[in-house]
């Protein structure tokens, strides 16, 4: 069941609004189209003037125009448009060459769904009544039975499962996408209230892959560190290895601990300590060198910002692979 227009619609998910279900091979490419679109609107600010003229024709490209046409189409409901490309959205007066940008993604997102927090979540944003039959339902069509036999103990521990207590979200149901971005609902609505009041950040998220991009280099760090705390209250963290852009070594893990952490900690005695442990150096290592070298890493070209299209192409080809593979089987 979904709504189409005020409508309320019962049938096949396959027939429902386009943008309510895609599949991965078509939701992901328009998820790139949008953060594209974006990223170049972010970098022309509302610097519209004559001598800018030529710099905003030739940094947007066709793709990027149909879909700012888009969000002018008045058959797309309000829900479904994307902020970043509202006419005026960012105020900022001059055109920017550099950006900043980041991405991360949560560690085993759907075994780390907590079920009781996920029901109190589609009760509370369906206006659902706790007591009622439709929350009973609800409680039983999230209780996920798992069959534990004629597997060894080994195996079980191998998936997680040795206590046979599985009480998270199954990886592989049709309704699992809408499912994970329910439980981080509450999250997202306080990310919309912060934008309003942050107008040099893109926020972008796709279930559990967040891309992150800023005019500034120190209000991105600060924006993705503030978010993660967010996370953290629902007991989700990040995985380490994939933060982009990937920065090898001392670098690397001052970026990681700055998102984790914030800036007071990275220039710490304590995570001064730490360094010093983990890497050998000596007392004399400066952190805003540190920085300044990661700015270098973090910046992006909104005309050609090749980074998150080779990171794009990565997970494309890396989710052809895997269906292959399974198909194979």
């Amino acid at each position: 069941m979904w709504k189409d227009h005020n409508k309320w619609c019962c049938g096949s998910f396959m027939s429902s609004y386009t943008n309510i279900y895609r599949k991965w091979g078509q939701s992901w490419p328009k998820y790139r189209k949008s953060l594209t679109a974006s990223i170049k609107q972010l970098s022309i600010g509302s610097y519209k003037s004559e001598r800018n003229e030529s710099s905003e024709e030739g940094i947007l490209d066709d793709v990027d125009i149909n879909e700012l046409e888009d969000q002018n189409n008045s058959n797309i409901p309000s829900w479904l448009k994307i902020c970043y490309l509202d006419k005026g959205y960012f105020k900022r007066p001059d055109f920017r060459e550099t950006l900043y940008w980041c991405s991360i993604d949560l560690t085993k997102y759907y075994p780390s769904i907590k079920m009781d927090v996920l029901e109190e979540q589609i009760i509370k944003h369906c206006s659902i009544t706790k007591d009622s039959s439709a929350a009973r339902l609800i409680s039983t069509l999230l209780d996920f039975k798992v069959n534990y036999e004629n597997y060894s103990d080994d195996e079980l521990e191998v998936m997680s499962l040795k206590e046979k207590n599985f009480h998270a979200l199954p990886t592989g149901l049709i309704v699992g996408g809408w499912l994970a971005n329910i439980y981080l609902l509450d999250l997202d609505k306080g990310i919309d209230q912060k934008l309003k009041s942050n107008n040099g950040i893109i926020h972008f998220r796709y279930v559990d892959d967040h891309t992150f991009v800023s005019d500034d280099f120190d209000n991105l760090l600060k924006w993705v560190h503030e978010y993660i705390v967010g996370l953290n209250t629902l007991d989700l963290s990040i995985n380490d290895d994939k933060i982009q852009p990937a920065i090898p070594g001392i670098n690397g893990f001052v970026f990681q601990e700055y998102l984790k952490n914030g800036r007071e900690y990275i220039q710490s005695g304590v995570f001064r300590h730490r360094l010093l442990a983990k890497f050998k150096i000596d007392n004399t290592f400066d952190i805003q060198n540190s920085l300044n070298d990661i700015r270098k890493n973090t910046r992006i070209d909104p005309k050609y910002p090749s980074p998150l299209m080779t990171l794009t192409l990565q997970k494309v080809s890396h989710f052809a692979y895997k269906s292959k593979a399974y198909v194979s089987k």
